[in-house]
């Protein structure tokens, strides 16, 4: 499913000519998802992290485009640690509004600075960022005791809230289910309790040796 938050490319739609179709069906040069990500996984990315990316088949005006679909997340920015053609190793690149950035030269400071701290979280709301350590300790469960997880998971499973991630947060931090606002959690105002479960983990994980 395309969100309003993902990046995409239009394949089929030539914006120099007032946007006109061009069907892709027999198009030579087509891509499929596999093509890209094939494409993708050859080049020397920093970290062995690279963008998560689907081609997207769509109907019109009775022609076939292709979607070139960029999911959105946190693992911004993306940049090669290997030169590629015209593409220099470790410059960040940015397209702002209908500008690209050159290629011999790297996006403004500001454009820089967003993207990392949209890795780091520093952009996010506190609920967001609990969100975030709660998936890290779901994924890493040795970092945190395993009685404390599976003790806070099993209380989870008996609560009917909407947002059971961060009723679980919440119970990590060891709230009682009656001091938890149903309203207010899945609401996402509950910003005073997320620091909270934030602090928690904190000072759990700067205690360990």
């Amino acid at each position: 499913m395309i969100l309003k938050l993902d990046g995409f490319i239009i394949v089929g739609v030539d914006e120099e000519t007032d946007y006109s179709i061009c069907d892709v069906t027999n198009d030579s040069n087509r891509r499929r998802t596999q093509d890209i990500v094939a494409f993708l996984r050859e080049k020397k990315f920093a970290g062995g992290i690279r963008p998560t990316v689907y081609v997207q088949p769509l109907f019109f005006r009775k022609n076939e485009i292709d979607v070139i679909v960029i999911k959105n997340d946190r693992n911004t920015p993306y940049y090669l640690t290997e030169q590629y053609q015209g593409v220099f190793a470790n410059n960040i690149y940015a397209r702002i509004m209908d500008t690209n950035t050159p290629k011999n030269s790297s996006a403004d400071i500001n454009i820089v600075e967003k993207l990392w701290k949209k890795r780091f979280g520093i952009d996010a709301t506190a609920l967001e960022r609990a969100h975030m350590f709660y998936k890290i300790l779901r994924k890493n469960k040795s970092c945190v005791p395993q009685t404390l997880l599976q003790n806070a998971i099993w209380k989870t499973r008996q609560l009917q809230y909407t947002d059971r991630n961060a009723v679980l947060l919440l119970r990590l931090q060891g709230i009682r289910r009656e001091q938890i606002s149903h309203q207010s959690v899945c609401a996402g105002r509950d910003a005073a309790s997320a620091h909270k479960v934030l602090r928690h983990i904190w000072d759990w994980r700067v205690s360990q040796p």
